[in-house]
């Protein structure tokens, strides 16, 4: 349903796992197996706000490579958010997003949860591990001053779905 006037939110959940070779693993396992272990080696989910994505999109260049890098590629650039990145935003959250260039943690909330117990995929229960939700407070007034791009920048729109994590 499309209510006039509110600009949707987009979010990218990620998933952090202990399984080894993981892209080894799904050539030589059954989805079975891989599911099993999965479920079971979840360290933790991050949820990231597009405006956080953006960011390391726009200036990823300009970071660390502790945290990502870009892949520039002929059908577009790819951003890797790699494992220490991944690893910071969860536990060092306010230092993370001053790092990746926001002057102001403060902009966005940040909720921790526990994963349900009480889950299952495929009949096969998920270890229940913690989770970061990122909101961005600001969400509508960057979104609006985004809206005004040209049409070079509004290639990151494409891009977003090229996100690459290192798994």
């Amino acid at each position: 349903m499309v209510v006039e006037g509110h600009i949707p939110e987009l979010e990218f959940e990620i998933f952090r796992h202990c399984v080894k070779d993981l892209d080894a693993n799904f050539k030589t396992k059954s989805l079975e197996e891989l599911t099993a272990s999965l479920c079971s080696q979840v360290k933790y989910g991050v949820s990231l706000p597009a405006r956080v994505i953006y960011e390391i999109y726009a200036h990823g260049v300009n970071y660390s490579n502790t945290y990502v890098a870009m892949d520039n590629q002929e059908n577009g650039s790819r951003v890797k958010f790699k494992s220490r990145g991944q690893n910071d935003i969860i536990a060092y959250t306010d230092e993370t997003l001053k790092k990746l260039g926001f002057k102001n943690p403060e902009e966005f909330e940040k909720i921790k949860y526990k994963f349900p117990s009480d889950v299952t995929v495929n009949g096969i229960p998920v270890v229940p591990f913690p989770f970061l939700v990122i909101k961005d407070k600001k969400h509508e007034e960057w979104t609006k001053a985004l809206a005004g791009i040209s049409p070079s920048e509004a290639e990151f729109m494409t891009d977003l779905m090229t996100l690459e994590l290192p798994f």
